[in-house]
């Protein structure tokens, strides 16, 4: 039996009869099916000199339709050699069981791809202290964006540093930096923002001592007398 989806075209091989082993080269001479709606043999298959010698002959199948069909095919030795009756000499009858079974259909194209066409970064700039962190937002558009992950990167990480994927910067050292967000989408659409670092701000004195006793000197006064 040789089963094949509708719309294919499938190759089999016939095992011929002994009474054919012999021929050097086996032909489909002849051949019908129950229902060639469903199943047909290919037409370059008839009277087509088989090259195999060893007793097999390959031919190929379509499938039309959905269904079963049987195909009979006499095959006889080349030259084919007719008797009195017009029949080869020597000749088989094959019969061939297909079932022909449900489409193949191809996959459909996927989802489409919604690539951004802009982005933004708020706030603009952005003022901290060093060791404090500084959070930037970014915005694409449209809002369906297929693919909203962004690459962060500072123009100079000595100063602030990214540390996360969604625009977190620290502050390392005093000075200024700019904070770059790239689309990851194949658009390469860039975003920027400016952070300041400042130095630390002092927020506490620490004293060695807690207490301490100041000496004043104390000057008697006396009043001078007149001579």
């Amino acid at each position: 039996m040789l089963t094949l989806p509708v719309g294919a075209s499938v190759a089999t091989t016939l095992s011929i009869e002994p009474m054919l082993d012999d021929c050097n080269a086996p032909v489909v001479f002849e051949w019908v099916s129950s229902d060639p709606t469903i199943a047909v043999l290919d037409a370059s298959d008839i009277n087509d000199i088989g090259i195999e010698k060893d007793g097999k002959r390959e031919i190929r199948v379509h499938g039309l339709a959905q269904g079963k069909a049987v195909i009979t095919m006499g095959v006889a030795a080349y030259p084919v050699v007719p008797d009195a009756y017009g029949l080869p000499a020597a000749f088989g009858i094959y019969h061939l069981d297909v079932v022909v079974g449900e489409e193949i259909k191809p996959p459909g194209p996927g989802p489409t791809q919604v690539l951004a066409t802009g982005l933004t970064i708020s706030p603009t700039s952005d003022t901290i202290s060093v060791g404090d962190t500084a959070k930037f937002q970014a915005q694409l558009q449209p809002a369906n964006v297929s693919n909203t992950t962004l690459k962060w990167s500072s123009s100079d990480p000595g100063v602030a540093r990214v540390v996360d994927s969604i625009g977190t910067v620290l502050g390392v050292s005093p000075g200024t930096a700019t904070i770059t967000a790239t689309t990851t989408d194949g658009t390469n659409l860039q975003a920027t923002a400016t952070v300041t670092v400042g130095s630390q701000p002092v927020q506490s004195i620490l004293l060695s001592r807690t207490a301490a006793t100041i000496a004043v000197p104390l000057y008697l006064y006396t009043p001078r007398t007149g001579h």
